[in-house]
Order: C-alpha cells, then sequence, then structure tokens
C-alpha cells in the first residue's frame, strides 16, 4: 500500500496533452464517488461535482482563457462550493441530522457551526467553502491518478461567466465555482517531478 501511493504521488502530473480516449462512465463514477469521501471542515461537504463533456468542453475552455487541453480531455469536472451553511439554512440542517446524532445534539451543534458562519461575510463564506473544494480535489486528481487517468487543475477562469455557465443548470446561489479539473488519457510519460527536499519544507516548533 506504501509503494501504491509513493507511486501515485510520484507519477501524478499536470496533463496538458490529452490524446482521443475517452473515459467510460463506471471509472468517472468511482472516480467522483471516492471524491466525494474527502474530509471536509466539520463534515458538511459544502460541495457538487459537475461533470462536462462533449461540445461543452468548448464552452468551457472559452471560459478558462481559452486553454486548448481543456477541449481535448475527456471529461472536466468543475467543483463547485456552496455557501447555504448559516444556521438557518435548509443544507447545513440537513448535513448535521444526517450524522445520526440526538435532536438535543443537532441544535447544539447548528448553534456551534452557526456561531461561526453565521458571522462570515458572503466573501468570507466563499473562502471557507473553497478551502473544502481544494481538499476534495487534491484527492480528485490523485484518485484518478490510481485508475491511469490524467488530470491538470485549472484555476485561471473567468468567474463571472462560469458562475454563468453551472447557473444555466440551477446551480447559481448560494452555489459557485471553485476550481475545474479537467480529466482524460495520455501517450505523455510524466516528466521526473521536481520538488522542494523534505528538509527545505519540514519545519519544527522550537
Amino acid at each position: 500500500m506504501k509503494n501504491f501511493i509513493r507511486e501515485i504521488m510520484q507519477n501524478r502530473y499536470s496533463c496538458r496533452n490529452f490524446n482521443d480516449k475517452k473515459i467510460d462512465d463506471k471509472t468517472l463514477r468511482e472516480i467522483i464517488d471516492l471524491t466525494r469521501l474527502s474530509p471536509s471542515s466539520v463534515g458538511l461537504e459544502p460541495w457538487k461535482f459537475m461533470v462536462v463533456s462533449g461540445e461543452n468542453l468548448t464552452s468551457l475552455a472559452t471560459i478558462c482563457n481559452a486553454q486548448k487541453h481543456i477541449e481535448k480531455c475527456s471529461h472536466a469536472v468543475i467543483i463547485i462550493s456552496r455557501n447555504d451553511i448559516r444556521p438557518d439554512d435548509k443544507f447545513l440542517r440537513e448535513r448535521i441530522e444526517s450524522k445520526g446524532k440526538s435532536k438535543d445534539k443537532v441544535e447544539k451543534y447548528i448553534a456551534f457551526v452557526g456561531s461561526k458562519t453565521g458571522r462570515m461575510s458572503e466573501r468570507e463564506l466563499c473562502v471557507y467553502t473553497d478551502l473544502q473544494g481544494y481538499l476534495a480535489c487534491a484527492n480528485l486528481v490523485n484518485i484518478a491518478c490510481a485508475f491511469g487517468v490524467q488530470s491538470c487543475i485549472i484555476g485561471g477562469f473567468d468567474y463571472n461567466a462560469l458562475s454563468e455557465f453551472i447557473a444555466a443548470d440551477g446551480f447559481g446561489a448560494p452555489f459557485h465555482p471553485c476550481v475545474v479539473v479537467a480529466l482524460g488519457y495520455s501517450d505523455d510519460e510524466p516528466a521526473k517531478k521536481i520538488r522542494q527536499s523534505l528538509d527545505e519544507v519540514l519545519v519544527y516548533k522550537k
């Protein structure tokens, strides 16, 4: 298991040259199914995963600063964050009730979470929920790699245009785009990964 994880972390790379092979629906669903198990702050899972394919990739590529590898990939996944996690929001209550807690504990937990999110501005909520989306994103690309699927994380996009793109399918406010991930297959060999050494990044509190 350790070697398998090490292999994924060493071989996963940012792919910009996808071939024509398409990801089958079963594989794609399994990748997303495992990604949804990602950790999130207080277990709220404030996300949706919108799969984009076919002609819609052309529109998405334009929104993402005309990055051609988006148009050429098999599928793209837009990780969508959601801000309806304030004390009176239905989604917050549903998530907490789903944990199987007693009614008293549910109310206390809602009050606890709400005491934090209820004081946040809309912008602060966006930052908070996007942080959860990035956790899922990191897992998504590594899970995909385990299935032999390459990926490219795209953070450069026209925010307003992408907001309209997802809103066309019913995901306007309280939803907003977090990050885009292109998925597909490639004939390229992964280049040697160049990273800072462990000693360069590891520090200890004195």
